[in-house]
């Protein structure tokens, strides 16, 4: 986001692309000059997930500028509002900013979230109590995807995190299914 301009989403849907990710925005998600990139996805309904938290680099690169502020989920905000058929998903629940992860989802038709993060990574400061109070609200099965970015030797033990969290709020094994599929398949979809 800031370098690429809309153009790019049509770029991207002609080569078959189902949704887009974005992360290292030159600016805050919520930038109006990013407008025309979300209307393009909402049209083609393309999924859009979001980094959010704190960018982790393997090598500093303060030539980048990277603010770790311009990813904060309460950006999304104004993006749902704007933008009310565009699915969002909140990479890593928002990271240090949970809460409001919760809150978007909770109350956003279209915004989700995915737990994904290293293993343990940021879910390690969360205990299964806390995730019985988090994951209160009825249709939390409804909005949380399983999601991952570790390297396929650590894939087991992230699904095992996602399993002991599903099994610690109570969900049944539909509601396990949501998470671990069903919602992915009602937001992409299936490209001929």
């Amino acid at each position: 986001m800031g370098v690429d301009a809309a153009v790019k989403v049509d770029e991207l849907h002609e080569r078959g692309f189902s949704g887009l990710k974005f992360h290292i925005p030159k600016d805050r998600y919520d930038a109006e000059n990013f407008f025309p990139v979300y209307e393009k996805a909402q049209n083609y309904d393309m999924p859009c997930l979001f980094h959010t938290g704190v960018v982790c680099l393997p090598e500093p690169a303060p030539e980048e500028r990277i603010s770790s502020f311009n990813m904060n989920c309460i950006h999304l905000e104004a993006v749902a509002q704007a933008f009310p058929e565009l699915k969002i998903i909140i990479a890593h629940l928002g990271v240090q900013d949970y809460l409001t992860a919760l809150t978007l989802i909770r109350i956003f038709d279209n915004i989700y979230a995915d737990l994904s993060g290293s293993t343990p990574g940021w879910r390690a400061n969360l205990s299964m109590d806390d995730w019985k109070k988090l994951l209160w609200f009825p249709n939390a099965h409804e909005k949380i995807l399983f999601g991952t970015d570790v390297h396929f030797s650590e894939i087991g033990s992230s699904i095992k995190i996602y399993e002991e969290i599903a099994t610690t709020v109570g969900w049944n094994i539909e509601m396990k299914q949501n998470m671990y599929y069903n919602n992915s398949k009602k937001l992409l979809k299936t490209r001929k």
